[in-house]
Parts: C-alpha cells; structure tokens; sequence
C-alpha cells in the first residue's frame, strides 16, 4: 500500500511548541494542506495532538498524474522532549488502513527519562 510511519524524537522542546509552529502557511510552502487537527490521548494515557495533512505526488512518468497523499502526525513527549510519529499513505486506501494506522500511532510508548 505503499504505507510508512516513522518516529523520531525531538530534544528540548515540548510537542505543543511545535505544534503551534505547524499553520496553514507553514505547511504550504511545502505544498500540502493542514486538514485536521485533534487533541488525543496516546493508549499509555499521555496527551498528544494528530494532525493530519494532505498533499499530491506527480508521477515519474510521461502522465505526471497527480497521486494524493495523506500524512497523520502525532505529536507528544514530555516537558523537554517531543516524541513525532509520522504516518504516510495514499488517500485511496485510506478507507482500508486509517483506523489501523491512528491506532498504531496512538499506542507510542515514552519512557521518560
């Protein structure tokens, strides 16, 4: 499905900071649409925020047709940290995949230091 999540960790700054950094504007200039934003809980109890953007992909080929895209974000840590959870997939399987992706992004588990 041509489906990926990544996760890195983002030191000395918390998940909120980054969130506000994260308007419309900011995430036009790399062509893409903020489409939600929700504040959540994380299955370990811990807040967090899913934002999910959208955006297209031309193709390679001769066609350059345009494939759209969906990103769901996930934003949380603690007071000094921001852990950022990253998954990305075509809007076509979006009906087949989501609730399986957001939950798999919501069960992140920090172990604070």
């Amino acid at each position: 499905t041509t489906t990926s999540i990544t996760c890195q960790e983002i030191k000395g700054f918390h998940f909120t900071k980054i969130v506000e950094a994260l308007t419309p504007e900011s995430v036009a200039k790399q062509y893409a649409v903020i489409k939600s934003v929700e504040e959540v809980t994380t299955t370990t109890g811990m807040p967090a925020k899913l934002i999910t953007i959208g955006f297209s992909v031309s193709s390679k080929d001769t066609t350059k047709k345009e494939t759209p895209f969906e990103r769901l974000m996930l934003f949380t840590g603690n007071l000094d940290n921001t852990i950022w959870l990253n998954a990305t997939y075509p809007e076509a399987v979006k009906p087949f995949i989501y609730e399986m992706v957001r939950n798999s992004l919501l069960s992140v588990k920090y172990e604070q230091p």
